[in-house]
């Protein structure tokens, strides 16, 4: 976007009142606002900018043999979906926490494309996993294994959790398969953006 600034004098397009006006000349369409309407102007364009936040996640799943060697990997970004962002306003108005934010790691079979208006995984296996919370900046992660004997089966779809049955989803994503024998383990580390 670009500006170019002009003087003249006359009536201001903002508040109409007669003054030295500043031409504003943005992608072609010229605006005369007076001295007194240009820190408004400003100020709702930074405001504007500052209001927007976002909430993105990414997924990396490891796969590992019973001696530690690395048999698969995927990476994927996910979808948070409406109820998580929901929880999470809930979440930072309360008064106090008393657990960790979406600690609980789950995986399933289902190969349904998330949607915003998910609320659970498709076709989930498996005991759900308590993850290791860190960040750093503006970079949340929760980390955790499913050891061997958990989740075994022809894995396609993840999620991330408020608790250990039930609870809610904060994020879903599927993937290619990954096949998770009974003596593998998979790691999952999912990192959530918020900028």
């Amino acid at each position: 976007m670009k500006k170019k600034y002009y003087t003249t004098y006359g009536r201001c397009d903002n508040c109409g009142r007669t003054d030295i006006l500043y031409f504003y000349d943005i992608d072609y369409i010229i605006k005369k606002i007076c001295i007194e309407c240009i820190p408004k102007k400003n100020e709702d364009r930074n405001n504007k900018f500052q209001n927007t936040l976002t909430i993105t996640g990414y997924l990396t799943l490891k796969l590992y043999d019973q001696f530690g060697h690395i048999k698969d990997v995927r990476e994927v970004a996910n979808l948070v979906v409406t109820a998580g962002k929901n929880y999470t306003a809930s979440w930072l108005a309360a008064s106090s926490q008393t657990d960790y934010f979406m600690k609980y790691l789950a995986i399933g079979t289902g190969t349904t494309a998330p949607v915003s208006g998910n609320t659970a995984l498709e076709s989930e296996i498996g005991t759900r996993v308590v993850g290791t919370i860190t960040s750093s900046a503006n970079i949340w992660q929760n980390e955790g294994t499913f050891g061997p004997g958990n989740g075994t089966g022809a894995l396609t779809e993840a999620g991330l959790f408020s608790a250990s049955t039930g609870g809610t989803m904060l994020a879903r994503q599927t993937f290619t398969v990954i096949n998770k024998g009974a003596s593998d383990s998979l790691k999952i580390t999912w990192q959530i953006t918020i900028g």
